[in-house]
């Protein structure tokens, strides 16, 4: 019986400017438009 491996990659793909609820506000918002984040149709996903 043959098992299956499971990987995980981490990658750090920014930070926000200030660990304030604004920077973080402002950082989610660029990050989640992404497209190359999020691969989804803009119908599904709008942040």
């Amino acid at each position: 019986m043959r098992q299956t491996k499971t990987g995980i990659l981490l990658a750090n793909l920014g930070t926000p400017d200030a660990p304030t609820p604004e920077a973080v506000k402002r950082y989610l918002k660029q990050f989640l438009s992404d497209r190359r984040v999020v691969d989804t149709s803009r119908l599904l996903w709008w942040p």
